[in-house]
């Protein structure tokens, strides 16, 4: 199954940042890159890519203060059932840029068929958005290798210049790197 060449699609969506994956040398949320925690850039990124809600598994925000004057709020439980058709999800040390996400956000994607950028997100629309995300609680990369053996026919997801992921002790130096970078091509 391939993406639809169609318009941009306009249904509801939701960013959810989950945790990290464990081990990985990630670099955590609070991490600061040009002045901002990196979990307080994502969500403002998301915000600007458009998405009409932003959730952030609790084990991803260590402290609430990130939080604060977004429009972002922790994933609760109940939070599950209220998902709307589109759902990407992000681990908590990839940097996107706004562009990135909201090509995400507006692909067009059959129903049900999830679009991956190996390791660093997953998207998808329909029905099974609640179930994924209660399987993706448990970490991007399990969903991930999960989604890759039940569905074969997986649709690559985007530029992978729209976004940075952050491991590494010179993770947070060659983040700020990127960002000037990506601030330079823009003008």
């Amino acid at each position: 199954m391939t993406t639809l060449a169609a318009p941009a699609v306009a249904t509801p969506s939701a960013l959810v940042v989950l945790p990290a994956p464990p081990g990985r040398g990630a670099a955590p949320p609070e991490t600061m890159v040009m002045g901002l925690p990196l979990l307080r850039r994502i969500v403002l990124a998301a915000e600007r890519a458009g998405f009409d809600r932003v959730l952030v598994h609790p084990r991803a925000c260590p402290e609430p203060r990130l939080l604060q004057g977004t429009r972002a709020v922790l994933l609760r439980p109940e939070a599950l059932d209220e998902v709307p058709g589109r759902l990407v999800l992000l681990p908590a040390h990839v940097l996107p840029q706004a562009r990135w996400l909201r090509s995400l956000r507006e692909m067009p994607l059959d129903p049900g068929t999830p679009a991956i950028d190996p390791a660093v997100a997953v998207t998808v629309e329909g029905a099974e958005t609640g179930r994924m995300l209660r399987s993706a609680s448990d970490g991007l990369p399990d969903l991930i290798a999960d989604l890759s053996r039940h569905r074969p026919h997986v649709v690559p997801v985007g530029d992978p210049a729209g976004r940075f992921t952050l491991v590494g002790a010179d993770g947070p130096k060659a983040a700020e790197e990127w960002l000037q970078k990506a601030r330079l091509l823009k003008k």
